[in-house]
C-alpha cells in the first residue's frame, strides 16, 4: 500500500482538506486582517517549516549545502506562487467565488497538458477517463452556470491563476528531477514569496496585521508545507496526471466535512461529484 503511487497523492488531499478548512475559517474571521497580510505571514510560518523539514529530513549527498537546482527552481516557484495566488485573489469580484474557485481548480487540465509536452509523462486510457471524471466533479461541485457568465477582468485574473498553477505544480516536477532538494526549494520559494509579498504591503501601505490570524497562518504555513513535500516526493516516482485528479479528492472530503459537521446541504449533483472523485482513485489504482 505505501508503495502505491496513490498513497502520498490521497495523504496530500488530507492535508489540502485541512488546509482549505483553516483557510476558510480564516476568510470568515470578521477580525481577520486581509489577504495579502494573511498570505505574509502564512508564508513566513512555511519558511520556518520549511527550514526545520530540512534538518530533520535526510538530504542526500548533499547534506545542508545548497545545491544549485535548489536555488533556480526554489526561486522560480516563489514567484509563481505569488503570482498564482495573487492573481487568484484579484479574481474574487464579491460575487464570482464559484467560478474563480472553479477555473483555478481547474488549473490540473493545463498542468498535465504541460507535463506531457515538456516531461516523459504519457497519456493512457484510463488516466484520460480520470482527468475527464475529476474535471466533471469539479463542474458539478461548483453549480456553475456557464451561459450567465459575461467577459470581465475578474475572469482574467481567473484564467491567469490557473495558467501560473498550472506552471507551478511542472516545476515542482522538474525542480525535483533535476536535482533540486524539496525542502531546500521550499526554503527559497517562499524566501521570495515573503520578499515579494513585502513589497507590495509597504508600497500599498497595508501591513496590519491581526493577532487572530496568526494562529491561522501557522496551521496554513504548516500544512502547505507538508502538502509540497508530499508532491515533490510523489513526482519523483509518479506523474502529475496521476497525481492531481486524486489530489482533488480534497474538494469531496471538504463537502462531506461541510455535510457531516456543519449542516450544508447534500443534493444529488454532490453526490454523483463525490462518486466521479472517487472514481478518479479508483482508476490510477
Amino acid at each position: 500500500m505505501f508503495d502505491s503511487p496513490i498513497f502520498l497523492p490521497l495523504i496530500m488531499s488530507l492535508v489540502n482538506t485541512s488546509n482549505d478548512l483553516v483557510v476558510s475559517k480564516q476568510a470568515s474571521n470578521p477580525k481577520g486582517g486581509g489577504v495579502l497580510p494573511f498570505s505574509f505571514l502564512s508564508a513566513v510560518f512555511s519558511l520556518l517549516s520549511a527550514v526545520v523539514l530540512m534538518f530533520i529530513i535526510p538530504a542526500g549527498q548533499t547534506g545542508q549545502f545548497f545545491a544549485q537546482a535548489d536555488l533556480i527552481y526554489g526561486s522560480i516557484m516563489g514567484l509563481l506562487s505569488f503570482g498564482t495566488y495573487y492573481f487568484f485573489y484579484k479574481s474574487f469580484s464579491g460575487s464570482n467565488t464559484t467560478v474563480a474557485v472553479t477555473i483555478f481548480r481547474m488549473n490540473m487540465v493545463p498542468g498535465i497538458i504541460l507535463a506531457i509536452l515538456f516531461t516523459s509523462e504519457e497519456i493512457t486510457l484510463k488516466r484520460s477517463l480520470a482527468i475527464i471524471a475529476c474535471v466533471i466533479s469539479i463542474a458539478l461541485f461548483s453549480s456553475w452556470n456557464f451561459r450567465e457568465q459575461k467577459f470581465s477582468i475578474h475572469l482574467v485574473y481567473s484564467i491567469i491563476a490557473m495558467l501560473m498553477g498550472a506552471l507551478l505544480n511542472l516545476f515542482n516536477k522538474i525542480g525535483v528531477r533535476s536535482g533540486g532538494t524539496p525542502s531546500k526549494m521550499m526554503l527559497f520559494r517562499f524566501l521570495v514569496v515573503i520578499l515579494v509579498t513585502a513589497v507590495v504591503l509597504t508600497r500599498n501601505k497595508l501591513w496590519t496585521f491581526s493577532r487572530s490570524s496568526i494562529k491561522f497562518a501557522a496551521a496554513s504555513g504548516f500544512l502547505l508545507v507538508m502538502s509540497i513535500y508530499l508532491f515533490m516526493t510523489a513526482v519523483k516516482t509518479s506523474d502529475i496526471s496521476v497525481i492531481q485528479p486524486i489530489t482533488q479528492l480534497s474538494i469531496t472530503f471538504v463537502a462531506l466535512i461541510s455535510w457531516l459537521f456543519y449542516g450544508e446541504a447534500m443534493t444529488a449533483k454532490k453526490v454523483l461529484a463525490i462518486l466521479l472523485a472517487f472514481s478518479t482513485v479508483l482508476l490510477n489504482i
